[in-house]
């Protein structure tokens, strides 16, 4: 691949960057729609990248710093993939990508090259716990009744065993799995030397006598496909990963960073460009678009999540584990709803704003715009209670939502009105907001999915061995840019 005389200074910044995330530390693509038969001259790439996300983005820009002719190619008609900011509604809320951890290090890096701000939005620090406004803290509604944290151990609403009483619903399910963590670093989760740790987290909590009424509860926290499937391993690695972190924010939104990367890139991203197909032959890698458009590179960069990578026809030399894994790994229904608030209700009732509910909405959190002014709810639904909300019609599930908000709190009936919602399962590029590993199978497909073929090599968070989240995702690009690049030059 041709360098530009002015490529050392770039060069050195390109193996910096992945110097670091060997050491320590997506957007997507579809192609459902059929291919036209007729197959015109194809354009001709260093790399092609596949998805604009997080991971797409930033091994782009590490290819182009290396001197390399990069196209990158996002099925959706926006760059950030799983990293997006919603600029319609008065808050301007992150959808994904929300929390920025202390050990975010590319991220990091990428925010301040491109003068985007992180740090903690003042706008919510009247809801910090120490804040002393009433509207901080957590309320809970458990059977219909309102406890507050402080009450719930003697609260008829408790019916928890004796030595789960004093834990509040809400962390139930980190502190029983916390103290049985047997990962002693990052790279254990995915170590074949822990594999008889890899059981599902209803064996683990069965194994630790955990009552019944504290599984139900759980369950609202409960981010996969089910405590019965679902490996325990995600979570353990999970507690390692924020182990003595702080958690910030975007200022503005996340959607910044991954904006600002794609505005950096020598050849703009190519949006509304989903991928049919791709191929690998001795010399190059063909990628067909949907539209009929062909694209030939010596080497791709692959970042779809699973579900999406699943929709595409692959015409490569894959490892059939890889196949499996694709078939096999479900990713975490989340959705978010968005309810505007019509009048104060919390100064009617003078209790906390956030609300943690075993009912069919879970988890409410206030929204709060750039001035401090509470304009309403985000209701978070993960697994099986975002499954069951993304069943129901738009209009039935409006309805639900604000009787149900009225039905917990009763201040609050007639006074809210739904929005919107957003659902990363029924999001055809996603298929759900990162993913949850079948137990049993943990180290096997995460090892087997970072394997590259001849000339396909594979990122995004899924394929990252240190972080998870926007970390993750860049974690693994730079390690499949240096794959390449240690491969092709």
């Amino acid at each position: 691949m041709k360098r530009s005389p002015k490529s050392n200074r770039r060069r050195r910044l390109l193996f910096g960057a992945l110097a670091g995330a060997v050491a320590g530390s997506a957007g997507q693509l579809a192609g459902c729609a059929r291919l036209t038969t007729a197959r015109p001259e194809p354009e001709r790439f260093d790399v092609v990248v596949l998805g604009a996300g997080l991971s797409g983005l930033y091994a782009a820009w590490l290819l182009e710093t290396s001197g390399s002719r990069v196209a990158v190619l996002e099925a959706r008609d926006r760059v950030g993939g799983r990293v997006h900011t919603v600029r319609d509604l008065p808050d301007q809320p992150d959808i994904g990508g929300i929390q920025v951890g202390t050990s975010y290090g590319n991220f990091r890096a990428m925010a301040a090259m491109h003068g985007v701000e992180i740090g903690s939005n003042p706008a919510m620090a009247a809801f910090r716990p120490d804040s002393g406004d009433p509207r901080a803290g957590l309320l809970l509604n458990i059977g219909g009744n309102l406890v507050t944290p402080r009450e719930w151990e003697e609260s008829p609403a408790n019916n928890l065993s004796e030595s789960e009483r004093a834990t509040p619903p809400f962390a139930l399910l980190s502190r029983t799995l916390a103290p049985l963590n047997p990962l002693k670093n990052l790279h254990d989760w995915s170590s074949a030397r822990f594999a008889n740790h890899d059981q599902s987290i209803s064996q683990t909590l069965a194994a630790a006598g955990v009552s019944p009424e504290a599984l139900r509860l759980m369950n609202v926290n409960a981010d996969n496909h089910g405590n019965d499937r679902a490996s325990v391993m995600r979570i353990w690695r999970s507690q390692l990963l924020v182990r003595g972190q702080r958690s910030e924010q975007v200022l503005g939104g996340s959607a910044l960073v991954p904006e600002a990367l794609a505005g950096s890139l020598q050849n703009p991203v190519r949006t509304g460009s989903p991928v049919g197909r791709i191929e690998e032959t001795a010399d190059h890698v063909l990628v067909d678009m949907a539209d009929g458009h062909r694209l030939q590179c010596r080497a791709c960069i692959c970042t779809a999540p699973l579900p999406a990578l699943s929709r595409i026809d692959l015409r490569l030399p894959l490892d059939p584990v890889v196949r499996e894994a694709m078939d096999d790994t479900p990713y975490v229904p989340i959705t978010q709803a968005y309810v505007d608030a019509k009048e104060p209700f919390w100064e009617i009732d003078g209790l906390p704003l956030s609300m943690w509910t075993d009912s069919a909405i879970e988890r409410l959190f206030p929204r709060v715009d750039a001035s401090g002014q509470v304009v309403g709810y985000r209701v978070w639904l993960n697994g099986a209670g975002a499954l069951a909300a993304d069943a129901m019609a738009e209009d039935a599930f409006g309805r639900m939502l604000e009787r149900e908000i009225g039905r917990l709190r009763p201040a609050a009936a007639g006074r809210v009105a739904y929005r919107r919602r957003y659902s990363w399962s029924r999001d055809p590029y996603a298929g759900g907001a990162y993913a949850s590993w079948p137990a049993g199978r943990t180290a096997r497909y995460a090892e087997a999915l970072r394997r590259p073929t001849s000339r396909v090599f594979f990122a995004g968070e899924h394929t990252a061995l240190v972080h998870s989240g926007m970390e993750g995702a860049m974690e693994s690009s730079a390690r499949a840019a240096g794959e390449l690049l240690s491969r092709f030059g």
